[in-house]
């Protein structure tokens, strides 16, 4: 089959969660002996163009616009549009397969994808198809539907009126919809979009081979050894959880006062308000900054 892949970024220049996965399926499937591309955006000019990553052909369009409008060309980006429908043209691919498309890609390019008579995918790797940024409720909560008041809050003087609406409509030429978890099925669900629960895959042989006497030499050279460790990587951010985490620890430390928390990412500012926040909470001592220089 020909199958083409949807995705606001990709690699190399992205490395973000979404852009890996994207990444990831078009690999596996690659190398089972489909012919498999890619649509991805820049904001960099130089990018833009042809490519290939791996065996996979990229396409990379050029797209930057002011960040007050992303509301309105999440819908429909006048930047993409054509170019799209050039390569579907061209390709004529049997499978589309969108990821995260909320930013530049834009939710029309899902009809233009079934009006080439694609089977359309769509996997949900966040609450965007619903909500205008993050979204937090109480933990324990079941109840996950988001207000029109809560998204102009998040939005404030970019809020579109019309966007979920606009988003739900153009999900109709969606065959499939995809979660990555079940608490964004649920949220999801909660909020009047059905989808199918599928997690993020890795491939577990790039995990098989376990240094042992490295990780004991880390334990040993922070004194963690007995200790119950808590994990937090990946990017450091607000939008990630960061100060979220640092403050939940606390709840933690109650049940298990032996607990460490071990906090992987790269060295940035927001690293150091993550460890300034631990100070304030005066949990300091009980957090393990190992940064990674990227």
């Amino acid at each position: 089959m020909r199958i083409l892949y949807f995705s606001d970024e990709f690699l190399p220049a992205v490395t973000g969660g979404a852009a890996i996965m994207a990444y990831n399926f078009a690999a596996a499937l690659l190398k089972k002996g489909h012919e498999v591309f890619v649509i991805t955006a820049s904001q960099d000019r130089s990018r833009a163009g042809e490519s290939e990553i791996d065996g996979i052909k990229v396409f990379t369009f050029y797209s930057k616009y002011p960040i007050f409008l992303r509301h309105y060309i999440s819908l429909y980006n006048p930047f993409a549009v054509s170019k799209i429908k050039k390569i579907l043209k061209n390709i004529k691919p049997d499978v589309v397969h969108a990821h995260n498309i909320n930013s530049h890609i834009s939710y029309h390019s899902l009809k233009l994808a079934k009006k080439f008579g694609c089977k359309v995918f769509f996997t949900a790797h966040d609450t965007m198809l619903v909500s205008y940024g993050k979204t937090y409720f109480p933990c324990g909560s079941n109840d996950f539907k988001i207000t029109v008041w809560q998204n102009i809050k998040i939005a404030g003087k970019r809020f579109n009126p019309f966007r979920n609406i606009a988003i739900k409509i153009y999900l109709r030429y969606v065959d499939k919809i995809f979660a990555i978890s079940l608490v964004l099925k649920e949220f999801l669900a909660s909020n009047g979009i059905e989808s199918e629960l599928l997690h993020n895959g890795i491939n577990v042989k790039e995990w098989e081979k376990i240094d042992y006497e490295k990780i004991n030499e880390f334990k040993k050279e922070f004194n963690i050894a007995d200790k119950k460790i808590v994990l937090f990587g990946g990017r450091l951010s607000g939008a990630k959880g960061g100060e979220q985490v640092i403050r939940s620890f606390n709840f933690v430390l109650k049940r298990f006062a032996d607990a460490i928390l071990l906090v992987a990412g790269k060295k940035d500012e927001y690293a150091n308000t993550m460890f300034n926040l631990a100070v304030e909470e005066g949990i300091g001592g009980k957090i393990i900054f190992k940064i990674v220089v990227i």
